[in-house]
């Protein structure tokens, strides 16, 4: 006999661990799935932690659903097969078998890799879809850049599923695998090895599926610091040798903070951050005005800080792991919300136009870096955003984008934008 700790599903998560829904590729809900956790020694998928019995384990119920929890501190490592009817002991052997040798296509597995924090008793909401089939998808972060030591790193891919509206309309909208896909989408799930070598198993994936990679720190003086190191749709991705390869850059922690006095306690500022690519990731800060440390990757961003009616200014920043950490603390000013007019230099309004701002420029970025404003029939409404000089980007449709100066400000009442094609 294997003895193996069993924590039992109760109505409500107790300490630190996950709880979820388990379904297969067509949605339906999987009963009797074997989800177990390890406490890992390595940031990425190691098979030295699959040596000795799982801390905890359990098995889904009739709707799919799932409660593992009661773990303390540290890093797990959450394996997640789908076996058949077998006994306990028996699933352990099937997993250390997984693990050790080849994948078995009829046996779907995933892996989810966790860290908790001490005296932080929070079941993470964690929706898995297991692959019935299909040929074997197997990914590699190219460019060695991963740091097992001091990152743990998780691989996801999204399924979404296009739904085009009549003929003619010209629109097409997109559901994912869960009835909420804003609060809990259902995801696959894998853990790299210390090659950066990633592996599914039986999943089937078209054009529309996307791919991330999070890192979080395992730093315990650093809890809770996470960013999102890779996002793209995997039509996009490179295959050689039957594997796509998902190019991953230099990556490491960024401190963020604010020069506020007089805040409240409870108070949280929202920290945003643009990158290059015209993605967007907020923060929250600690209570009482506190920074922020988030993982990000090398390159330039932009960066605001705000608090109520107070915003810094939009700042440039360059994380460069060669040059050594980075940190940037934002002077905040009252900012009162306005609206400004836009027009063409004939008086017309100008129509539905995206803006997206910048500050500056930086070697190799072509497009300003910064938040986006929108132009509804000229009219523009103005948050978070100090008076001052911008590049502009301005994009409408199919059309061409254009780059122009533009000033904000209270005082602008109307602007003249001299579109190149007027």
């Amino acid at each position: 006999m294997v003895a193996v700790l069993c924590i039992c599903r109760d109505a409500s998560a107790q300490g630190a661990g996950i709880k979820g829904v388990v379904q297969d590729a067509d949605g339906r809900p999987l009963e009797g799935v074997w989800l177990e956790a390890r406490k890992a020694g390595s940031g990425v998928f190691d098979s030295m932690t699959y040596d000795g019995q799982p801390v905890a384990h359990t098995r889904s119920l009739s709707d799919g659903a799932y409660l593992l929890d009661g773990l303390d501190a540290g890093v797990w490592l959450f394996t997640v097969v789908r076996g058949g009817a077998q006994t306990d002991s028996e699933m352990v052997a099937l997993v250390r078998e997984l693990v050790h040798g080849e994948a078995i296509p009829s046996v779907p597995m995933a892996r989810i890799l966790r860290r908790y924090v001490a005296g932080k008793t929070v079941a993470h909401e964690v929706n898995i879809v297991l692959g019935s089939g299909g040929s074997p998808l197997r990914c590699r972060l190219r460019g060695s850049e991963l740091k097992p030591e001091g990152f743990g790193y998780q691989v996801s891919i999204l399924l979404a599923k296009p739904s085009h509206s009549p003929p003619g309309s010209g629109v097409a909208t997109f559901s994912s695998t869960s009835d909420n896909p804003m609060l809990n989408p259902f995801y696959y799930y894998a853990v790299p090895d210390a090659d950066g070598n990633v592996d599914f198993g039986g999943v089937s994936v078209d054009e529309y599926a996307s791919i991330t990679v999070d890192a979080f720190s395992r730093d315990p003086e650093q809890p809770s610091v996470v960013g999102r190191i890779y996002d793209g749709a995997v039509r996009d991705l490179r295959v050689a040798d039957n594997t796509y390869e998902l190019p991953v850059r230099r990556h490491g922690i960024v401190h963020l903070a604010v020069n506020a006095a007089n805040v409240n306690e409870r108070a949280r500022v929202l920290y945003s951050i643009w990158a290059e690519d015209g993605s967007e990731a907020s923060r929250y800060g600690e209570g009482g005005g506190g920074g922020v440390a988030l993982v990000l990757n090398d390159g330039v961003y932009a960066v605001r800080a705000k608090l109520g009616d107070l915003a810094s200014r939009v700042n440039p920043m360059i994380v460069d792991q060669e040059a050594g950490s980075t940190s940037l603390s934002l002077a905040m000013e009252p900012c009162t919300p306005y609206s400004m007019r836009f027009v063409d230099q004939d008086g017309k309004p100008l129509y539905h136009y995206s803006i997206r701002l910048g500050v500056g420029e930086a070697p190799g970025v072509v497009a300003p870096i910064g938040p986006t404003l929108f132009c509804e029939n000229g009219e523009v409404r103005v948050e978070g955003l100090l008076p001052g000089e911008y590049v502009a980007q301005f994009r409408y449709d199919v059309r061409p984008t254009f780059v122009q100066s533009l000033r904000l400000g209270s005082d602008e009442v109307t602007k003249v934008v001299v579109p190149p094609d007027h």
